[in-house]
């Protein structure tokens, strides 16, 4: 497969967006793709691209790790919110809009034992749903805050938060909203 950047995910059908992370410490990379619908995932997954990782130059095939998650209702409310730096709103989105962008991927376990309100998972989207989601509405620098679910791997939630730059994300990690997940 060349190598030619970003571009040929442009035109995958059916994907919103898709998000390169890199931890440079341990040497682990991966992406987040966001997608419209879930055949739009199953025919991402039939394409040389995405089998091209398995193949590509700088990637350890054994260590690849596919993982389908549930993006919660709710979470349109938390999506786009924060302009970027540099280009303001405009699209597209420029190089220099990430020059100073982060992601936060924090996981966890539900238990559906501790709140009687929320006994279970159907009561758990329901809740996010109708404004379960408003505490990271107005959070500074936060562009994007998805909340996934999978059920089939013992209730784990995720959160994949999107910042425009650092010192906003590491205020966030000082604060109330954050400080009642901990």
């Amino acid at each position: 497969m060349k190598m030619q950047g970003c571009a040929e995910w442009s035109g995958v059908v059916g994907m919103r967006s898709k998000w390169f992370w890199m931890d440079e410490p341990s040497m682990t990379m991966g992406g987040v793709y966001i997608f419209n619908n879930m055949q739009s995932v199953e025919d991402y997954k039939k394409t040389p691209l995405f089998k091209s990782m398995w193949t590509t130059p700088i990637v350890d095939a054994k260590t690849i790790v596919i993982e389908v998650h549930e993006n919660l209702a709710g979470g349109e409310e938390t999506h786009m919110m924060e302009k970027w730096p540099v280009s303001n709103g405009r699209m597209p989105v420029c190089h220099a809009d990430l020059k100073d962008a982060w992601i936060l991927m924090p996981q966890f376990r539900f238990d559906f034992t501790t709140n009687p309100d929320v006994p279970d998972a159907g009561a758990m989207k329901k809740m996010m749903g109708s404004g379960g989601t408003a505490y990271w509405k107005d959070i500074k620098g936060l562009r994007t805050k998805y909340f996934t679910f999978r059920p089939d791997d013992n209730n784990k939630g995720y959160g994949f938060y999107i910042f425009t730059n650092r010192a906003d994300l590491d205020e966030y990690l000082k604060g109330p909203v954050w400080g009642m997940m901990s």
